[in-house]
């Protein structure tokens, strides 16, 4: 940064300082002396011999607990500390912008088909998601960012040499999870193996799973545990690796529950009273659902559709289909007669004709002890409908042993039955006039009782 570029004005005009030119050389000097005093005192007592840090950031660190520690100190014999001195000046400063100033340079690549950036002859991975789209690149003295719009998606520490490559495995675990058979051969595996992110407990995990499973699948399954570290610390999920490998559980499922196993074990204070014991990893997620607050379902809406609501206290019986009650069975009292039977079995309608004839009418048909007797007194049993054969069943049944015949009209029960199987009334006379015989039918006048 020198102070004709426009990285300078930029800085100026972010902190609004005025520039003074002041006499270079020895000349001016003695204008800004406790200045560059200051500064030769600070490089001779904590930069000789040279400090050894692993990184800038660690160097950064180190100056300032140097700085902090300088404050307290007097210069030569003046009464105060420097921290001292600056309390006092402080009111009389500028408040600071509320916004950093950034300092690093700007540059906009296009993210390559290889999911990668160049930056100053060095290349970068992002995430695969970006390829073919314009990011933004913040480089540092010793990183760069890069940012997506105004989402920052990638942190990368700096190359220093020229023309180097710097990958990152899990920026394409999305695109190897699809292509298995890559994986073995990749260059970002070999730079998380020398970096030390992919050790041998995931090399030995690899192994077992792709004996078990085959390369596909194993592989696969590789994949899907690295993506767990997205979401768990690498320790746990290492720890996870060799509790499953020992179990002989090679799923990513199983991976998850160990590494979380160990993860709640070291949250739960040291003497905590209890054994250890398995959890299966689908009780674990129901046991972590959150609360569920719906109402109890209820079918009280779909009594809507019933036509009829049956009557509190009421004896009447239901069909099988619904509807209407059918009218309860008159039960005969006293002595049995011909009569009694017929108006107890006709009380008694046949289920299978109501339901029949209810849903084809769609309503309940009426039925009438004495037109049932009277339509079918003098029909025989084979000839007469379903519901009147039944008529006559139920009041043999409620007879209790009695005979079929009693369920009849007694205009036909009481009459005598001829070896042919037929009533006496039906003759056979011959006209002589015609030279033919003649069948007529006789019936009888009146029923006798049974």
């Amino acid at each position: 940064m020198t102070w004709r570029g426009p990285t300078y004005r930029i800085f100026r005009s972010h902190f609004g300082i005025e520039s003074v030119y002041c006499r270079p050389g020895i000349e001016g000097a003695h204008e800004k002396g406790g200045v560059e005093g200051q500064i030769g005192y600070f490089r001779r007592n904590h930069f000789t011999p040279v400090p050894e840090a692993d990184s800038l950031a660690e160097l950064n660190e180190l100056v300032d607990q140097w700085d902090l520690h300088d404050g307290r100190r007097r210069i030569g014999s003046r009464p105060r500390t420097i921290d001292e001195y600056f309390e006092v000046e402080r009111p009389l400063l500028m408040p600071l912008p509320e916004e950093p100033f950034e300092t690093g340079r700007l540059f906009t690549p296009r993210v390559d088909r290889y999911s990668q950036i160049s930056v100053r002859t060095n290349r970068y991975s992002v995430p695969v998601r970006l390829i073919g789209k314009r990011v933004r690149v913040v480089l540092h003295a010793s990183h760069l960012v890069v940012y997506d719009r105004s989402v920052e998606v990638a942190r990368r520490e700096r190359l220093i040499a020229n023309g180097g490559c710097r990958l990152d495995l899990d920026r394409y675990l999305e695109a190897l999870i699809r292509k298995p058979g890559a994986f073995p051969g990749a260059t970002a595996l070999e730079q998380a193996r020398s970096a030390g992110k992919f050790t041998p407990f995931h090399d030995a995990w690899w192994a077992a799973a792709v004996k078990a499973h085959g390369d596909t699948a194993g592989t696969r399954a590789l994949i899907e545990v690295l993506l767990l570290a997205r979401h768990l610390p690498h320790e746990h999920l290492v720890a996870g690796l060799a509790m499953a490998l020992r179990a002989g559980a090679l799923t990513a499922d199983a991976v998850a529950l160990e590494a979380r196993k160990i993860a709640h074990a070291e949250d739960e204070p040291a003497g905590a009273p209890g054994a250890a014991t398995g959890t299966f990893l689908h009780e674990w997620r129901l046991a972590h659902l959150p609360p569920d607050t719906r109402p109890l379902p209820s079918v009280t809406h779909y009594d809507q559709l019933l036509r009829r609501r049956r009557a509190s206290g009421s004896t009447a019986r239901r069909p099988p289909g619904g509807g209407p009650s059918w009218p309860n069975p008159v039960v005969p009292t006293g002595r049995l007669t011909q009569s009694t039977v017929c108006e107890a079995a006709a009380s008694m309608p046949d289920a299978r004709s109501f339901r029949a004839r209810s849903s084809i009418s769609g309503r309940v048909p009426e039925y009438c002890p004495v037109k049932t007797c009277s339509s079918t007194a003098r029909m025989p049993s084979r000839h007469m409908p379903s519901s009147a054969r039944s008529t006559r069943m139920m009041a043999a049944f409620l007879v209790g042993g009695a005979t079929r015949n009693l369920a009849r009209p007694c205009s036909e029960s009481s009459r005598p039955r001829s070896s042919s199987g037929r009533s006496p009334s039906h003759t056979t006379r011959a006209n002589p006039q015609a030279g033919h015989v003649d069948s007529t039918s006789h019936r009888s006048a009146s029923p006798t009782s049974a």
